[in-house]
């Protein structure tokens, strides 16, 4: 049994003494210490040796792997942060750089090792950022950079993070580290006394700045934290550099860890950007997801703050998705959620997070300690607003007009940013760059974090450049938009169209400033009828139809009758896709009525083919048949391949309504290698999906299989939905007819997930019907009544006919098979236990 020495016994000991005799008490080498206690061998030899101290953190995981008892804790982690000089170790205190580190010559100067006040203790726990400490560790230590500047916005969490890298690195040199925050100080001339006095050192006063520097640090073997160095760069920019530049020339046992708002700009320098902590997923708050969201950096956080003033708070199903939404809102920045946590006390997370939206000055508290710049996101941002140059202040306004970031373009175009302004604005991070887009989209993208871009609109409007900005930024956008949709999305590059998807949250503020306030209305027409197809293609169905819908309201006899038949088509289009056939048909022939008037040929096909599509669904073969030639009529007068590829693989699914195999076949070999030719991967999906099914019709289910996972493999691709879920559909059910029915049941309950997600209620129906097939040919009657009866309440809401080939194929057996194994008693309740089901709730069933 181990027994510790009475305190007494300890207090006098050197701390390598007291830590030697620790470890063999333990039965611990040096080896399996070091490994316990995250650090290298080579720095438990320096603390055993008196060589090195550890920082705190370092001294407090070795009381807690020495398993140092409650009372003597403290004083152990007092003798290992007293100074090597006043300890009084065996071995002296011999001042050793890092192997790794360059040590320099010694001077005349003598100026002792620095005690441990040089290092402030943080007031609390650092959250998150072992990546970010990590990566700097990293770039300092062991790759050896010597000036590191750490930069980000104002309440980004720049000094906390410098900070913890103080207590982290000390023990990584031999003079250990030193934290200088710089905020009082107005002048260069003033950078060597606020090291000095972080040193507990004094200066020659009547030496120049540079002499003052070499007398301080030439011979020492350290890292130099110079904390909120922004101001002086502004004040002074060419005089604080130099001094910088002068320790990185001629002393060179120093390292630099800078936090500033602004880049330094020297040679030698390395950037690294410090963004918000790791927020959670807005859709990620079901019950399943809730220890995702409760190990979010962000999440962690609020909680650790809201504790401090009320402290029973806790994470919650209830009060989940209100945190989440916070966080988000808040971008993950450190000091939005401190302050939003701090109103814990008077308002739940809810109504934190509804005022959040509403006002950035919501966010005013903070503790009468906190620097001034800090008690509120206002101040933080105000101070960095003093920073800019008149011209970098309209252009950083001007830049808050976009939503979601933008690229570089667009930023010269819609706020006169030119490239030289824009990087100087990056330089002093107030826009940051999106790296990561660059391959996605072919350039680099730029963003101004949410909170901060409040503030800059705020300014706009003081300016009195909001409305002339507003109507270049839909001006910009519409044209991007109208680029986009001329080519119907059939040849358009595809770099266009991710370009577009990027760019969501400009279009949403565009159509909100236009159509929502009732501004340039004539621009918000033209936008959202240009955006109709996008919002088809990128199962955004809903959104797009209540922008529809709100042009509708906004159009009036001054509308150009071609933006009206397009607002018309488009709103058509995306009603049928939800199902709602009868205004949907409403529509489409008031848009096509307006085209003829026009003679615009490509638009009457176009019309054409979409009522012919939604004769198709309502089981209208006929008139689909009809609407479909003189589409296909027209197509082919114009030259237009890929638009007869589109009526021809339409006209194939009409044909295998009416068990017209042959053609069915022969339409689609038609269609099909003209949308090879146009690398239109979606469509070819929906002619592939087609083909599978010819051959699932006439029992030939390996093809069909085939097909279907080629055209499932093609939606994962493009990351369509709908067709993903078609695919997965067509998968289900050709495993259901082939009597695989345990493979079945998967792809069909994944299917309506799919479904579920975009409202694609004539999708639900089959693959409900799928299921009830599948629970009959298992002998779950019941089970497979109550789908039936689901569905056949969704068929009667959505106005959808059965089609005979799906009564052939499996409804008819599913129903004999279920009436065979239940009473009619039985098959009655099964039957009210469906019909009694919300559409919600028979998904949740079904999924599960």
């Amino acid at each position: 049994m181990k027994v510790f020495p009475p305190v007494n016994d300890v207090s006098s000991l050197p701390f390598s003494r007291w830590l030697k005799r620790l470890r063999a008490q333990q039965d611990l080498t040096q080896e399996a210490l070091a490994e316990l206690a995250y650090c290298s061998v080579q720095t438990i030899r320096f603390f055993e040796s008196g060589k090195r101290r550890p920082s705190l953190e370092m001294a407090e995981r070795l009381a807690e792997v020495l398993a140092i008892p409650a009372e003597q804790r403290a004083l152990f982690i007092r003798q290992a942060r007293t100074s090597l000089s006043a300890a009084g170790d065996e071995n002296g205190a011999e001042n050793s750089p890092l192997q790794s580190l360059p040590s320099a010559e010694p001077t005349s100067v003598s100026v002792p090792t620095p005690p441990a006040a040089r290092i402030p203790l943080p007031a609390t726990v650092l959250v998150g950022r072992q990546p970010e400490a990590t990566r700097l560790h990293h770039l300092l230590v062991e790759e050896g950079n010597r000036l590191v500047t750490l930069v980000g916005p104002g309440g980004i969490g720049k000094t906390r993070l410098a900070l913890h890298m103080a207590h982290t690195l000390d023990e990584c040199f031999a003079n250990g580290a030193v934290f200088v925050p710089l905020v009082s100080i107005s002048h260069s001339t003033e950078l060597p006394s606020a090291i000095a006095g972080a040193m507990n050192a004094t200066l020659a006063g009547d030496s120049s700045s540079t002499a003052q520097l070499d007398a301080l640090l030439s011979g020492q073997s350290l890292l130099l934290v110079l904390d909120n160095f922004e101001h002086l760069l502004a004040l002074d920019g060419d005089l604080i550099t130099s001094l910088i530049d002068h320790i990185l020339q001629h002393i060179p046992g120093v390292y630099l860890l800078i936090t500033s708002r602004e880049r330094l700009r020297l040679g030698g320098e390395c950037i690294f950007e410090l963004g918000g902590l790791l927020v959670p997923n807005t859709e990620e708050t079901d019950a399943q997801q809730i220890d995702k969201v409760a190990a979010s950096d962000a999440v962690i956080l609020f909680l650790q703050r809201a504790r401090q003033v009320s402290p029973s708070f806790a994470l919650t199903p209830s009060n989940r998705k209100a945190i989440v939404r916070l966080c988000n809102l808040l971008s993950g920045m450190p000091l939005g959620i401190e302050l939003a946590a701090a109103w814990m006390r008077a308002l739940t997370p809810e109504e934190i997070a509804t005022e959040i939206a509403h006002s950035l000055d919501f966010l005013t508290l903070a503790d009468r300690g906190a620097p001034a710049r800090h008690r509120s996101l206002r101040a933080a941002f105000e101070h960095s607003w003093k920073l800019l140059a008149p011209e970098e202040q309209k252009a950083a306004a001007r830049l808050s007009i976009f939503r979601g970031g933008f690229r570089r373009e667009g930023a010269q175009a819609v706020a006169g940013a030119t490239l030289p302004r824009l990087a100087a604005l990056i330089d002093k991070s107030l826009v940051q760059v999106l790296a990561e887009t660059a391959q996605q989209e072919g350039g680099l993208r730029y963003e101004i974090h949410e909170l901060l871009r409040q503030y800059l609109r705020d300014k706009l409007v003081e300016m009195g450049d909001a409305e002339e900005v507003a109507r270049r930024h839909i001006d910009y956008f519409t044209a991007m938009a109208e680029k986009v949709e001329s080519h119907h999305y059939a040849t358009v590059p595809p770099a266009w169209f991710k370009q577009l998807r990027s760019e969501q949250g400009n279009l949403r503020a565009a159509l909100e400033w236009s159509l929502g306030g009732r501004n340039a209305t004539d621009l918000g027409l033209r936008l959202v009828g240009a955006l109709g197809r996008y919002w088809y293609m990128g199962d955004a169905w809903h959104e797009g139809r209540e922008w529809l819908r709100s042009a509708l309201d906004v159009a009036d006899s001054t509308t150009p009758p071609q933006v009206l038949a397009m607002v018309l088509t488009q709103l058509g289009d995306l009603e049928h896709a939800m199902a709602e056939y009868t205004v949907a048909q409403s529509h489409l022939e008031e848009a096509l009525a307006i085209w003829r008037g026009l003679d615009d040929q490509p638009h009457i096909a176009w019309a054409l083919f979409q009522m012919g599509v939604l004769a198709s669904t309502v089981a209208d073969f006929p008139k689909a048949e009809a609407l479909f030639d003189e589409s296909l009529a027209l197509y082919r007068c114009l030259d237009e391949p890929w638009f007869v590829a589109l009526v021809l693989m339409q006209l194939a699914g009409t044909r295998m309504q009416n068990d017209d195999f042959g053609r069915a076949t022969q339409l689609l070999d038609e269609a099909v290698p003209i949308f090879r030719t146009q690398e239109r991967s979606n469509i070819m999906a929906v002619a592939i999906n087609l083909q599978g099914w010819a051959h699932l019709e006439q029992s030939n289910y390996a093809p069909a299989l085939q097909h279907f996972n080629e055209a499932l493999a093609i939606g994962q691709d493009e990351g369509n939905l709908q067709m993903m879920g078609w695919s997965l559909r067509n998968l289900g059910m050709a495993h259901l007819l082939s009597r695989q029915l345990e493979e079945a049941r998967p792809y069909l309950c994944s299917c309506l997930r799919l479904y579920q997600k975009i409202s694609f209620k004539s999708g639900m129906v089959v693959a409900f019907e799928g299921l009830a097939a599948v629970a009959a040919e298992q002998g779950e009657a019941r089970e497979a009544v109550r789908w039936l009866a689901v569905v056949e309440a969704l068929r009667r809401a959505i106005g959808m006919p059965r089609a005979a080939s799906e009564e052939r194929l499996y409804y008819n057996r599913t129903v004999e098979l279920a009436q065979a194994l239940l009473e009619p008693p039985a098959w009655d309740a099964a039957w009210k236990a469906g019909a009694a089901l919300s559409l919600d709730e028979a998904l949740a069933q079904a999924v599960t």
